[in-house]
């Protein structure tokens, strides 16, 4: 399907846009920010041990500390007509430039040139999920998925708990968001080389580079390098001049951002960050038992509720995209294997479980000295969890809704069996049982949804769509 086409139905887009609106109601209704500002009060005691009027969500005031202010002097000095190389109010002074979270160059500081800065911050988290919001919608259509599948995904991935418990920190859902639309342009060269699709796949990975991220925007360099060779392969069409033609695509936004790319490695040079030792990465990694959090996110408690029970951070952790979502992911991969794009998510989808558990292989794997992985924090990559969970999950709600297979109302069958005898057996743990009653509702519903549509003649498609939103 041609770009323009997909982009000439404003009702479709219209209901995605209103549909992240709604999620942040709080700042579009009442004009809150979304700052977590309450956190520079409540890491400080008395505040820290005992809060009765501050909320205190147990987590890194990073955003209130070092984002926000990074960002505020960014932009005064860009106002100013200086480009920021030196922060001289951290500590004794410190590369501002040259620290890549900073975001300089990212064409989304115009925000702060038409707006007061609290709107623009407003303006610049809410942007990053809308545009998330579209270009997933557009790579999905782009797979020749129907509107309401593409949705579903839509809603998966924006809202999964990755991109929500990180979107205040806004340069990481700035570089994520660029993720399905590098698939989108490297998926149309595949199909056909022209100005338009070379020219888009440079330009949204350029963006991705300077959105502040450098993780996730390895990470999208990484997809996009399996996607293409992978689909080629696969289809045989493997071509040496598109081939060619892809990987310029990827160099040239290297060379572009060299003037960004070149202050942070020598920053990185001298950094004294160094990789982790096989204790820390043990660490760092989700237990094999943490898994249960992909279908109950809140199984071991939740920060904002200070009942957080186990060991580490939350927000490092997470894998959820939607326990419905992830029915519809199975059942692709079991019933849609053969299918070169389900094939290569579903490789993506169960490499990064394998590459964020505490396994004996998994350990050694980031004791390599490899840029960027040594270094990180290895869970970072659920990211890519949640991204090809949904589009999995995509796939087959497209399957089920054309076929009506059985399936997933047995894999909901299961999962709810699971999860009763898991209610039963954490008898005693309070926490644990309470936040498996919404998972445990939301197969119950799944199950009923599935059921009517199996046993009853349903023409509109929207019914059974409506029902799972």
């Amino acid at each position: 399907m041609k770009l323009f086409q997909i982009i000439k139905r404003p009702g479709i887009i219209f209901l995605i846009v209103l549909i992240v609106l709604a999620f942040f109601n709080k700042s579009v209704i009442s004009g809150l920010i979304p700052y977590p500002g309450d956190l520079i009060v409540a890491n400080y005691e008395p505040y820290k041990s005992y809060s009765p009027t501050i909320p205190h969500k147990a987590q890194g005031p990073d955003v209130a500390k070092e984002l926000i202010p990074w960002k505020h002097f960014v932009i005064e000095s860009l106002k100013a007509n200086q480009v920021p190389f030196w922060n001289p109010y951290n500590f004794s002074g410190n590369p501002q430039m040259a620290n890549f979270q900073s975001g300089v160059f990212y064409p989304a500081n115009l925000l702060f040139f038409l707006f007061r800065f609290e709107h623009a911050w407003t303006a610049y988290i809410i942007s990053s999920s809308i545009l998330s919001a579209v270009f997933m919608y557009l790579f999905l259509r782009r797979l020749n998925l129907s509107s309401v599948a593409s949705i579903l995904g839509v809603v998966s991935y924006t809202f999964s708990l990755y991109m929500t418990v990180w979107i205040e920190y806004g340069n990481i859902g700035h570089t994520l968001l660029w993720l399905p639309l590098v698939l989108f342009f490297t998926d149309r060269i595949l199909g056909k080389v022209n100005y338009l699709n070379f020219l888009g796949l440079i330009f949204s990975l350029f963006l991705s580079i300077l959105a502040g991220y450098i993780q996730g925007a390895f990470y999208i360099f990484l997809v996009a390098l399996i996607y293409f060779f992978g689909k080629a392969y696969f289809n045989k069409k493997l071509s040496k001049d598109k081939s060619l033609i892809f990987l310029a695509g990827l160099v040239f936004p290297v060379f572009l951002s060299l003037f960004q790319l070149l202050p942070t490695l020598e920053l990185f040079g001298n950094s004294s960050r160094g990789g982790y030792s096989i204790e820390q990465i043990q660490r760092l990694l989700n237990p094999v038992y943490y898994l249960i959090t992909v279908l109950a996110p809140d199984f071991f408690g939740n920060p904002a509720t200070r009942n957080y029970w186990f060991d580490g951070t939350y927000i490092e952790r997470v894998s959820y995209f939607g326990l419905i979502p992830f029915i519809f992911a199975l059942f692709a991969i079991f019933s849609l294997f053969k299918k070169i794009e389900v094939k290569l998510f579903s490789m993506i989808f169960i490499a990064t479980v394998i590459l964020t558990t505490d396994l004996l292989l998994t350990k050694f794997f980031y004791l390599l000295p490899i840029p960027v992985i040594s270094t990180a924090v290895p869970t970072r990559l659920l990211s890519l969890f949640a991204f090809s969970g949904s589009i999995l999950a995509a796939f087959g709600f497209d399957h089920f809704i054309n076929s009506k297979n059985k399936k997933p109302l047995f894999l909901s069958g299961i999962i709810l069996i699971l999860l009763l005898v898991l209610f039963v057996f954490m008898k005693g743990n309070t926490v644990a049982q309470r936040n498996l009653v919404i998972p445990i509702g939301l197969l119950l519903v799944l199950i009923f949804l599935t059921y009517v549509y199996l046993r009853i003649k349903i023409k509109d498609k929207l019914t059974i769509f409506a029902g799972l939103i």
